[in-house]
């Protein structure tokens, strides 16, 4: 990966959100994934620059910073498949298992194999969470 990332940089091509997400996505170097989402969110705020940031510090354990960020990043209504895993992750780390449901049943009612790294866990978690609204 960072000699694809080299080749890009060389052309001008930031790569920097897509390799915090890499990082945190595949748990390497978590600071810093962080500290890549967090400069890019702050020289240029996107909605995909606060999913990874909010992403990068639900890795870290960081869940109430995480959900500022995850908030952000929904702001407008995103129908992103992705970006709606992260919120229901993050919500189900913080006990927030209903908001974690709706989220969760979104990303995976938009496409059941949004990620082949995120698809099985957001399938898995969901299913935890309709069994507990059975009881």
């Amino acid at each position: 990966m960072g000699a694809i990332d080299g080749l890009y940089k060389a052309n001008g091509i930031n790569t920097d959100l897509q390799m915090a997400l890499f990082l945190a996505d595949h748990d390497i170097n978590l600071d810093e994934a962080l500290r890549q989402a967090g400069t890019l969110y702050e020289k240029q705020p996107s909605v995909q620059a606060a999913d990874v940031l909010a992403w990068a510090l639900y890795k870290l354990g960081r869940y109430e910073e995480a959900r500022d960020y995850s908030l952000e990043a929904m702001r407008l209504g995103t129908k992103d498949a992705l970006v709606l895993f992260h919120a229901g992750m993050i919500s189900y780390r913080m006990g927030y298992y209903e908001i974690a449901r709706d989220y969760l049943e979104q990303a995976v009612g938009i496409n059941p194999r949004f990620s082949i790294l995120h698809a099985g866990m957001a399938a898995s978690t969901l299913q935890d969470l309709r069994s507990m609204g059975r009881r």
